[in-house]
């Protein structure tokens, strides 16, 4: 779920170079950055419903909310984003989060609950 999401985010965010599922150690090189970890959810055979923290970063609040809110809506969008996505659910919405002491980053962070079939689509990078 990680590496569909960073494929999916990544053309909103300039290329595979501003999402993952860790920070970079440049974190302040490569902003925007997008990072999406899978927290939990349970799966079976056929379907998965994973819990994924999504944390947007950016050099301010005034560049990072209206990017949150196009990944958000990226997600929550009718069809979704990727064939195999069913649902996608967000509680709680974007909301600001601590980043260390670096004051150069700004960062929002969501949850997102998904129902996804369990199929490959295509290979993800």
């Amino acid at each position: 779920m990680e590496r569909l999401l960073s494929a999916v985010f990544a053309a909103q965010l300039g290329g595979l170079e501003h999402v993952g599922n860790q920070t970079p150690p440049d974190l302040e090189a490569v902003l925007p950055f997008a990072r999406t970890v899978r927290t939990g959810g349970p799966r079976t055979a056929t379907m998965d419903f994973p819990t994924v923290e999504v944390d947007v970063f950016a050099v301010d609040e005034a560049a990072c909310s209206p990017l949150a809110s196009r990944l958000a809506n990226l997600l929550l969008a009718k069809p979704p984003p990727h064939p195999s996505i069913d649902l996608v659910i967000c509680d709680p919405s974007f909301r600001e989060l601590p980043w260390g002491a670096n004051e150069n980053v700004y960062r929002l962070g969501a949850t997102f609950y998904i129902e996804t079939r369990m199929v490959r689509v295509v290979p993800l990078p």
